[in-house]
């Protein structure tokens, strides 16, 4: 599989696209860019309504995929009534779980939808790269010691970056951008983003072994 940018928006296949697919790849693009407004919660509750939308109008969902989901539910549920009710955590807190939640529906979503696995990085990659020129800008002109973009905080930005450093070189074997997206994240100056990195590098070390015997 190879990576490259489209040089071309190929509208036959966004053609094919249905309402949640639209819906989603409107949502994930939005949810990014409205995280700093503090308006991500109400891009959250739309990616749950599309879910349970996609769940009453079109999906039989497997009897074990709704035993899992139901437990994630619960589980997280459970964390919120704790925190609230146990501990005095204020009641603002539930933004955390429609979070969790809308990290759920956008698995679901995707992968009930009719969008590919390359659109999905492609616009993943779009983000990336706007979210970049924006930290730079932030950090040269605004002066800001560690920039975020439209993120709350440097910590996001690089959290965000982890699965897509992951699908570079997992997937793509991209070694170079992928070089470039740890540095990136390096220079956000976050630590828990850089571990992540560090630990995926780990991770994927033994896979890269295993395919370079095979060849």
């Amino acid at each position: 599989m190879k990576f490259s940018l489209p040089d071309k928006i190929p509208l036959k296949e966004i053609q094919k696209w249905d309402f949640f697919s639209v819906l989603l790849m409107a949502l994930v693009f939005m949810r990014v860019f409205m995280d700093r407004s503090g308006l991500g919660a109400i891009v959250g509750i739309a990616l749950l309504g599309g879910f349970f939308f996609l769940l009453v109008f079109k999906l039989k969902i497997p009897k074990y995929l709704l035993l899992y989901s139901s437990l994630f539910f619960l589980l997280v549920g459970y964390a919120f009534f704790n925190a609230v009710a146990l501990h005095g955590e204020p009641f603002f807190t539930f933004r955390g779980v429609i979070r969790y939640f809308s990290y759920f529906a956008i698995f679901i979503l995707a992968y009930y939808s009719k969008v590919s696995f390359k659109q999905i990085f492609n616009l993943y990659t779009l983000i990336v790269l706007i979210q970049s020129l924006l930290a730079i800008y932030q950090f040269l002109i605004l002066g800001m010691a560690r920039p975020s973009g439209t993120f709350i905080n440097s910590n996001h930005f690089s959290y965000f970056l982890v699965p897509y450093f992951s699908i570079l070189l997992i997937v793509y074997k991209r070694y170079l951008p992928a070089l470039f997206v740890f540095l990136l994240s390096a220079f956000l100056g976050g630590m828990g983003g850089v571990i992540s990195l560090i630990l995926v590098v780990f991770l994927f070390y033994p896979i890269m072994l295993n395919d370079g015997k095979r060849l």
